[in-house]
């Protein structure tokens, strides 16, 4: 993003995030088990053996872990109210490296998780290729139920490589 001189600036994320990824396994566990009840309490042997172990773990999950985890969800996403107030958009990077080879994996999902969480709108925007020929996407992050302003930014950055050479 160095490209893009002064349009750009680095920012630190706030301290609530580094709590995210234990809330949000938390959240989709429970929510998982949840939602497949019926099947648990009816036709438990036609579920996969890992989806067995996933809901029987989740079961486990105290109420008030996942209260806690969903209280959360709001703390996070006004957490990053100012950055909005200030930024058009957060970027970061859409993965932790290249797009892994095969379809045996869509990759690690870590760097989506506090965006995921908050209830941010971000997309990916699959403008650099990096010496293997393999795809690094950029990740742009927008303001709670602020999608318009996410997509005029993500059109802006993506016409900015274009007119940079950089894409």
């Amino acid at each position: 993003m160095d490209h893009l001189g002064d349009c750009v600036t680095h920012a630190a994320l706030p301290d609530i995030v580094r709590n995210v990824a234990p809330w949000l396994v938390t959240i989709n566990e429970s929510e998982l088990a949840f939602c497949l009840q019926k099947e648990w309490l009816h036709s438990r042997a036609q579920l996969s053996e890992p989806l067995q172990a996933r809901i029987d773990k989740a079961m486990a999950i105290p109420v008030t872990d996942y209260l806690v985890a969903k209280d959360r969800q709001f703390h996070v996403m006004s957490a990053f109210e100012e950055y909005f107030a200030t930024y058009d958009a957060i970027l970061c990077p859409a993965a932790l490296g290249t797009a892994p080879v095969g379809l045996e994996s869509t990759g690690n999902p870590i760097m989506q998780t506090t965006w995921s969480f908050a209830g941010l709108p971000s997309l990916n925007l699959p403008l650099m290729n990096l010496s293997n020929g393999l795809p690094l996407g950029v990740q742009a992050v927008g303001a709670h139920q602020n999608d318009a302003r996410l997509l005029r930014s993500a059109r802006w950055l993506v016409s900015e490589f274009v007119k940079r050479n950089l894409a």
